[in-house]
């Protein structure tokens, strides 16, 4: 930044002077008319002036004194010792457009900040609307989406990087090349700012599709899954009653008719209609083997509460049975691991201490004036 004592430089040389007089006289012998002179006051720069040279164009023309500068001798000095070597002067004109590219790199990482704040509303909202039981299926598709924002965000700090190397280079060249050089820088930094905006774009399109894309995906399984709890919806699952013998399927279909109905009429539901009747899984080859579910159709959504509503009597009448008679709702995949997450937590709760626990609407909850803990079937 500083020109001291004895500095030259094409077009003009920087030297100390004293307080500037208003006629400055030069001794004879002094070489005016090579002499760069101030930009504002026009004294001749010569040896025994104090001045600074534009930092950047160098220009014979860009020399002003430290009167005009309002600089003090003392802190002038400092500065040609060495203290101000990280400092710039500019003169009118470059400083002009330097800070004109200045703004324009601000300009580009406001539009950073923005996308990084619509990229967090987008994950804000999705929190909000999408069920928690399904977060950890969606987490997979929304790192696609934070894949997309890291490459964007490393793009576009390699383009800032590339962008700060170009506007060091316009302060370190030489400004003798007038107006094709402006041209140039001017280019340049429309180059790199059309880059910017194109990249802004294409990712925030590509977020937006991947985003749009997951909920649909997600509104797809959820519209799935409530249908198929309107096809269970009039079905039970029977465990533990005893598998028919022999080698006949119609008369072990018949046999399971008949245990059926016996055991409809203990719970008190002969008024309850049965559709089918299905044994589910594989026929064991073993005989000792546990017998296999039964999967009940009722003919009505009511008849099958009532069912499920009687069975609680079959714990009471069938205590000591090896298998142990239990009926629960047909549930869907995605209700049966949910229940098995409830269960395993039941049971972990349950071996910590806790007691008189109960599974009730998918919530784990204290059973009311009971002293017993439960016992978790299935």
């Amino acid at each position: 930044m500083v020109r001291g004592l004895n500095v030259v430089k094409a077009g003009g040389a920087g030297a100390q002077k004293e307080k500037k007089k208003p006629n400055a006289v030069h001794a004879p012998g002094d070489k005016v008319r090579d002499t760069p002179t101030c930009s504002e006051c026009d004294v001749a720069i010569s040896k025994n002036v104090k001045a600074l040279q534009c930092d950047m164009c160098s220009s014979s023309d860009s020399w002003k004194c430290i009167d005009c500068l309002d600089i003090r001798s003392p802190l002038y000095e400092s500065l040609i010792d060495g203290q101000g070597k990280e400092l710039r002067w500019f003169c009118k004109s470059c400083d002009a457009s330097v800070m004109k590219h200045s703004e324009k790199l601000d300009e580009i990482v406001n539009m950073l900040k923005l996308l990084t704040a619509k990229n967090d509303s987008i994950e804000t909202a999705l929190i909000e609307k999408v069920d928690r039981t399904s977060l950890d299926d969606f987490s997979v598709k929304l790192s696609n989406v934070e894949s997309a924002v890291d490459k964007l965000t490393h793009s576009s700090a390699d383009l800032r990087k590339e962008l700060n190397k170009s506007v060091d280079g316009i302060k370190h060249s030489n400004a003798k090349l007038g107006d094709t050089f402006q041209c140039k820088i001017d280019e340049k930094v429309g180059s790199l700012e059309t880059t910017v905006n194109k990249q802004n774009k294409l990712d925030t399109h590509f977020i937006h599709d991947c985003v749009q894309g997951a909920v649909q995906v997600q509104l797809q399984e959820d519209l799935a899954e409530q249908e198929d709890i309107k096809r269970r919806k009039n079905n039970v699952v029977l465990h533990g009653l005893q598998e028919p013998a022999g080698d006949d399927a119609a008369s072990r279909k018949a046999a399971d008719d008949n245990q059926i109905m016996e055991l409809f009429h203990e719970l008190g539901c002969d008024d309850v209609s049965v559709d089918s009747v299905i044994r589910l899984g594989k026929m064991p080859e073993d005989e000792q083997a546990k017998p296999r579910p039964l999967l009940l159709r009722m003919a009505s959504e009511e008849q099958k509460d009532k069912v499920l509503r009687q069975s609680k009597n079959l714990r009471m009448k069938y205590p000591t049975e090896p298998n142990r008679l239990f009926v629960h709702q047909d549930l869907t995949p995605k209700q049966r691991e949910a229940r098995r997450r409830l269960v395993a937590e039941l049971k972990q709760r349950q071996a910590d201490g806790e007691g008189n626990l109960m599974i009730v609407n998918g919530k784990i909850v204290q059973r009311k004036n009971r002293n017993t803990e439960v016992e978790v079937l299935g």
